[in-house]
């Protein structure tokens, strides 16, 4: 389970705030003063004239659950069938002495700013023609920065019908493109990390099962929120990689020729060798001379001659070229396949 604060003011802290006690009267400890009736009478009627104590959102006698009241989030917020990423920053360690403190929390300021406007923009707003019309059957897409680790769950409407065999067969395709969402938004986020400086690059995992986020974002539980927060960390080298069971869904649809958001590689784990998954792609869909111009700013987060940040840098560098290399050869692909399309549109158009 993943949890943050909520600030005072916010509808969850007010709703908290509801079962406050005021401070004991003076004179009398609370637990003698609790056993005389007029006495809590006399509290009742103080607390009734008196304005309400702000209370700590991590005080345990005001949670929801010790009051015996429901929160909004509480009531609304079920478990889910969907994707799960947790992307964490690399090279984080130490920043505070290297880097003007206000330049770190402006980055990320800028990177929060900017990362939310690209959610507004291609997936809550006006449908972009770059992005599918599966897009639409998104039913909720929320994300949290949590110190400098970025959570994004993803669920999509359930197939609509009663056809048992057309939404088995659907079905299959939904959950992959939850999950592949969910690299779509790892690879801005990869972006924005090492364009802005400092610059840094994110590690991560996604998975796929049951989850469940309030409303306002500060709270994630479930088994698949469980998943990627074991092996989040496991990768030696800046990969965003599908747990084994988001692998095999995706697995099944995918067109490996076709130029897709996740790719095919074997990941290295920290004590366990390499482990054949799929891996985000950092390019998002990006004409190649973008993504080529990318791969230098990642690798120049990676500072500092430790053994275990070059072990990750050189992983990640590996990584990097092999895939730009697949990833020009499958744009070359798309580009001529359109031009064919093209050039048959404009045939038929003709009378030819």
């Amino acid at each position: 389970m993943i949890t943050t604060p909520a600030r005072h003011g916010s509808p969850r802290c007010a709703t908290w705030e509801t079962g406050c006690a005021a401070a004991p009267l003076d004179g009398l400890p609370s637990r003698a003063r609790r056993r005389l009736p007029h006495t809590r009478r006399r509290a009742r009627a103080r607390r009734a004239s008196e304005p309400r104590r702000a209370c700590s959102p991590h005080s345990r006698a005001c949670r929801p659950e010790a009051l015996g009241v429901r929160s909004p989030a509480m009531a609304t917020s079920t478990m889910q069938r969907g994707a799960f990423g947790m992307f964490d920053a690399l090279g984080m360690r130490g920043i505070w002495k290297g880097v003007p403190p206000d330049r770190v929390v402006a980055k990320f300021e800028t990177l929060s700013d900017t990362f939310r406007n690209f959610i507004q923009t291609h997936y809550r707003g006006e449908q972009p023609r770059a992005i599918p019309a599966q897009a639409k059957m998104i039913e909720s897409l929320r994300f949290a920065f949590l110190s400098d680790t970025v959570v994004v769950g993803v669920v999509f409407k359930p197939w609509p019908g009663d056809d048992d065999e057309e939404k088995a067969r659907f079905q299959g395709s939904l959950d992959a493109y939850a999950i592949v969402t969910v690299a779509r938004v790892s690879a801005e986020l990869a972006r924005i990390g090492a364009e802005i400086e400092p610059g840094w690059a994110y590690r991560g995992c996604i998975s796929f099962g049951q989850f469940a986020i309030d409303r306002s974002s500060t709270f994630f539980v479930g088994d698949a929120v469980d998943d990627a927060a074991e092996h989040m960390n496991s990768a030696q080298g800046a990969f965003c990689w599908l747990t084994p069971e988001a692998c095999s869904i995706v697995a099944k649809q995918i067109d490996p020729s076709r130029i897709e958001s996740v790719t095919r590689y074997p990941v290295p784990i920290k004590g366990a060798g390499n482990l054949d998954t799929f891996v985000a792609s950092p390019f998002g869909e990006r004409p190649p001379a973008e993504a080529e111009a990318l791969v230098p700013k990642i690798l120049a987060t990676f500072k500092g001659s430790k053994l275990d940040v070059e072990i990750k840098r050189q992983n990640t560098e590996v990584f990097l070229r092999r895939h730009l290399a697949e990833y020009r050869a499958a744009w070359e692909r798309a580009e001529a396949e359109l031009g064919r399309l093209n050039a048959s549109s404009h045939r038929k158009g003709s009378g030819a």
